[in-house]
């Protein structure tokens, strides 16, 4: 009997071993992670911690899916091209404007998405940023006559106005009205520039197509869609790390506020300079956004003031009472960056004009 109810302990304690796991593998202990990179090693500011977690469902929340056959050449030669989000306060058809970018249906995600990094400092929403004044530099000697040609040109215009021009060949520089201004769809060139951030060989097919379709038909589907993922504080610590003073993304596009995104005519042509030489963020990132520059369905206003034939790269901007456009344009009388920004207006088809009739003048200046 003794030796039974020994052998009925020793089973016993034999089972209650399993149950409790004894004899498992033991779970490996995590490693550190890799140290993350910083964005810019000169500043010394870094991102902070790597986050995951699944994408939000929900409108301005889709990842857009064009184009997935990586043969296919997107933008090119597009089927389709959407008209704009209901910006103006007039019927475009009535009154001869093209619309700007109406939502696209794109399919939802189907996976968890990282984050990218985000800022440990980030930058609080704020209007607009401080206006820079004893050191802009002023404009070259010999683009005078340019800037009075311009000035008289815009004498007596409705709401604000501001240009930059830059020949690239010459140096000549003409800056009117240098400040901070309602970005509109400008504001995109940075929130592509804060991605490819993240993305510096431009590697990633599905977000750099979003990017794709962001400049060259101005979707705010796909902006939305990237300031999501990106988050506001990491594009606006792409901004400051990159020198600018006058650009801000307070909201994403065409959301209900009470704040507004902001850039200025000299920036905007600062990031198509860096850009054309191979130099915002990458020159992978560089080649592509030029590339979409190039392909820009938008070009009714800077490039319609040059005659046919004229290459040309812009990006537009517009909302109910705001007219901005940025482009670089190649003519024989050299490569030049001409930026012009307006606000405040009453009416914007006659804005469009006034557009168009300032790069033309400026085309004849520089090729007379």
């Amino acid at each position: 009997m003794k030796r039974t109810g020994l052998l009925v302990l020793w089973i016993l304690a034999l089972l209650t071993g399993l149950l409790c796991g004894c004899g498992e593998t033991p779970a490996a202990e995590p490693t550190d992670p890799a140290a993350l990179p910083s964005l810019y090693p000169e500043t010394g500011e870094s991102w902070g911690p790597e986050q995951t977690q699944s994408f939000p469902e929900g409108p301005g929340y889709s990842i857009p899916d064009v184009n997935p056959d990586p043969d296919e050449s997107f933008g090119e030669t597009p089927t389709a091209v959407p008209g704009p989000e209901p910006t103006y306060s007039q019927d475009p058809e009535a009154s001869g404007i093209p619309g700007l970018d109406s939502p696209e249906d794109y399919p939802g995600p189907s996976e968890t998405i990282p984050e990218p990094y985000i800022p440990e400092n980030p930058l609080p929403s704020r209007n607009p940023p401080e206006t820079v004044g004893p050191d802009r530099p002023g404009p070259a000697p010999d683009a005078a006559a340019l800037q009075a040609a311009l000035e008289r040109a815009l004498e007596g215009q409705q709401g604000t106005w501001s240009v930059y021009v830059k020949n690239l060949d010459t140096g000549e520089t003409v800056s009117i009205h240098d400040e901070p201004m309602i970005a509109a769809s400008l504001i995109k060139l940075y929130v592509a520039g804060a991605y490819y951030t993240t993305d510096p060989a431009a590697r990633k097919e599905t977000r750099c197509k979003q990017v794709d379709v962001m400049i060259n038909i101005s979707s705010n589907d796909a902006c939305n869609s990237l300031i999501d993922y990106l988050g506001k504080d990491t594009v606006n610590t792409f901004i400051r790390l990159s020198g600018f003073k006058d650009s801000l993304l307070n909201r994403r596009m065409l959301e209900e506020s009470d704040l507004e995104n902001y850039t200025s005519a000299r920036e905007c042509g600062q990031v198509l300079e860096s850009i054309l030489a191979g130099e915002y963020v990458s020159e992978a990132a560089s080649a592509r956004l030029l590339e979409n520059l190039k392909q820009q369905q938008r070009t009714e206003k800077i490039p319609a003031g040059v005659p046919e034939g004229v290459e040309t790269a812009n990006k537009t901007g517009e909302l109910s009472n705001v007219e901005n456009d940025a482009c670089i344009v190649w003519s024989e009388g050299g490569t030049y960056i001409l930026c012009i920004m307006s606000e405040e207006l009453t009416d914007v088809t006659a804005a469009r004009r006034e557009i168009v009739a300032l790069s033309k003048l400026v085309y004849e200046y520089f090729n007379h």
